[in-house]
């Protein structure tokens, strides 16, 4: 596979969630925070000592379980599902245009948009209507 073409999972999630989306030792902290399976799934120190005892099997079953959840965990990521420690400013900041698109995002937020549009509209036609343009 071309090296365009590889994509750092880790960076990519940070910029999209924020630096904080989970703890120290991120990818055993989003297993259990989003409930996927850890049956097989081995820590670092865990590996070592199966490669040392020859436990080749096991070493292979957690690449694979690994393998597993990360598939899971990027296709939440892009479906917007993947659960996370980040806080909304985390992600969107702290300005107007980020609070318009959290709005946006959401059917509350939609809803009253659209409740002040329609009001707003409502204010200017009336205000024009008594002063008679």
């Amino acid at each position: 596979m071309p090296e365009d073409n590889l994509v750092d999972l880790a960076e990519l999630l940070k910029d999209i969630y924020g630096r904080r989306y989970a703890p120290h030792h991120r990818l055993t902290n989003i297993v259990q925070k989003n409930a996927y399976s850890a049956v097989d799934f081995l820590t670092g120190p865990e590996e070592a000592a199966c490669f040392d005892a020859r436990e080749y099997y096991r070493l292979s079953r957690s690449t694979l379980k690994k393998a597993e959840v990360i598939a899971h965990l990027a296709e939440d990521a892009y479906e917007g599902r993947l659960q996370t420690d980040t806080k909304w400013r985390d992600i969107y900041g702290m300005y107007p245009s980020a609070l318009f698109e959290l709005a946006t995002g959401m059917l509350y937020g939609q809803v009253v948009l659209v409740v002040c549009t329609v009001g707003a509209a409502a204010v200017t036609f009336l205000t024009a209507a008594r002063h008679g343009l």
